[in-house]
């Protein structure tokens, strides 16, 4: 037996015999000929256990990984629950109403409470959302004190001299019936001084 194994060892070193296949097939052959201790066994037994119970675990530990990874995949999938007026309770409606809020923060609002998670009446008594709609208010207040856009401040009405010298310049008359009256005045009171 001794013979068969020293020449495996033998044969697998110089490389002779693992060329061809009848070799190798032989030095299988041979290989499985050579008897193995009862200890190294059970050893083996023990170690390969270990390992498929290691391998076990792990493929739970992987499963319940794919399970909270699957959950929170259709959490973000699913469309939140966003307040809008159709969605608010009568609460939150009528504290809506008493604050006085302007359409346009609403949005505001809402987003600030569906962040937090708290209802729309909570999230009025928020310092942040306080402030918010504060700065919002002046700036609005601001926007209606300050000319903006091609707004016209107010008319000039033109005196009876205007109307006479333009209509002299461009010799058209005045639209409006006050202005037509107002030139006829200028002209006859500007032949009144000659």
């Amino acid at each position: 037996m001794e013979d068969k194994t020293k020449a495996i060892a033998d044969a697998s070193i110089d490389g002779k015999g693992t060329q061809d296949t009848e070799n190798l097939e032989e030095l299988l052959k041979t290989s499985q000929d050579v008897p193995v201790e009862p200890d190294k066994k059970e050893e083996d037994k023990v170690v390969v256990q270990k390992e498929v119970s290691e391998v076990d675990k792990l493929k739970k530990i992987a499963g319940n990984y794919k399970i909270r990874a699957e959950k929170a995949e259709e959490k973000l999938k699913l469309p939140k629950k966003k307040a809008s007026l159709q969605n608010l309770s009568v609460k939150d409606l009528s504290a809506l109403v008493k604050a006085d809020i302007n359409e346009d923060d609403y949005d505001d609002i809402f987003d600030y409470a569906h962040l937090k998670g708290i209802p729309v009446v909570e999230a009025l008594k928020a310092p942040i959302v306080k402030a918010l709609l504060t700065e919002k208010v002046e700036n609005r207040a601001t926007a209606e004190a300050t000319s903006t856009g091609n707004k016209i401040a107010g008319q000039v009405t033109p005196s009876a001299e205007d109307i006479l010298q333009k209509a002299e310049e461009t010799k058209e008359i005045p639209d409006s019936d006050a202005d037509i009256t107002k030139l006829v005045e200028a002209r006859l009171a500007k032949k009144q001084q000659k």
